[in-house]
C-alpha cells in the first residue's frame, strides 16, 4: 500500500508540476505575440532617444537581435535533444521501463532550469524503486540525471548555445551563474539573450570594444 501511495504521489506531483509548466509555456506566445503587436512603438521609442545618425546601425543591431534571439532558441532545441538521448541511453543500460518516455521527458522539463529535472526525475526513481529488487537502480537514476544535469549546464550549455549566438563559453557560463542569483530561474533563462544583445551592441559601438573582447566567441587571448 505504501508503495502504491508513493508512486500515486510521485505520478500526481509529476502531473501538476508538468501541467503548470505547459501552462507557463502556452502563456509564452501570448506575451511574445503582445510584445511583436507593439514592435513598432518599441521601435519608435529607441530612435527616439538615438540620435538621427544612428538609426541604420540601430536597425542592423534590431535586426540581428532577431536573428540572435532565434539561434538562441535553436541552441536550447539542440541540447535538450542531446539530454534526451543520453538519459535515455542511461536508463536502458539500468534496465528502467519506458526508458525512453521518461529519458524524453525530463529533457523536455529542463525548460524549467533545475526544477524541471528535479520534478520529471521523480517518476523514473518510483519507477525504479518499485520494479527492481535492490536500492541501487533508483540510487543508478539519481547519480544518473544528477551527471547529466552537471554536464549540461557547465559543458553542453555553455558550449552549445554560446556557439549559436557567437558568444563566448566564459560570457554564457557567467550569465547563467548572474542570473540565477540576481533573478532566479527566470534570470538564468533570460541572462544569456541580454548578454548575446550586449554583445551585437558592442561589436558596433567603438567605445564598449573591451566588453565585446570578452564577450565575442572570436576574441580572447590566442598565445
Amino acid at each position: 500500500a505504501n508503495s502504491k501511495d508513493l508512486l500515486s504521489n510521485s505520478v500526481l506531483f509529476t502531473l501538476n508540476s508538468t501541467a503548470s509548466a505547459t501552462f507557463t509555456l502556452c502563456m509564452v506566445p501570448v506575451y511574445a505575440a503582445l510584445f511583436l503587436y507593439h514592435r513598432g512603438t518599441f521601435v519608435k521609442f529607441l530612435k527616439s532617444i538615438v540620435a538621427k545618425e544612428f538609426h541604420d546601425k540601430l536597425n542592423g543591431i534590431l535586426a540581428l537581435t532577431i536573428q540572435t534571439y532565434f539561434k538562441y532558441i535553436k541552441g536550447q532545441v539542440i541540447v535538450y535533444f542531446i539530454v534526451g538521448i543520453l538519459n535515455s541511453a542511461g536508463l536502458l543500460a539500468l534496465g528502467i521501463k519506458n526508458a525512453v518516455l521518461f529519458g524524453m521527458l525530463t529533457a523536455l522539463m529542463m525548460i524549467i532550469p533545475y526544477v524541471g529535472i528535479i520534478v520529471s526525475s521523480l517518476l523514473p526513481i518510483t519507477v525504479a524503486y518499485l520494479t527492481k529488487d535492490s536500492l541501487w537502480y533508483p540510487f543508478g537514476v539519481i547519480v544518473l540525471f544528477v551527471f547529466i544535469q552537471l554536464l549540461e549546464g557547465n559543458v553542453l550549455f555553455p558550449k552549445v548555445v554560446g556557439k549559436q549566438i557567437n558568444v563566448s563559453t566564459w560570457a554564457t557560463l557567467v550569465a547563467i551563474f548572474a542570473g540565477g542569483i540576481l533573478w532566479g530561474i527566470a534570470g538564468m533563462v533570460l541572462f544569456i539573450p541580454f548578454v548575446a544583445i550586449l554583445k551585437i551592441i558592442s561589436d558596433e559601438v567603438e567605445s564598449l570594444k573591451p566588453i565585446n573582447i570578452l564577450l565575442n566567441r572570436d576574441e580572447g587571448y590566442k598565445g
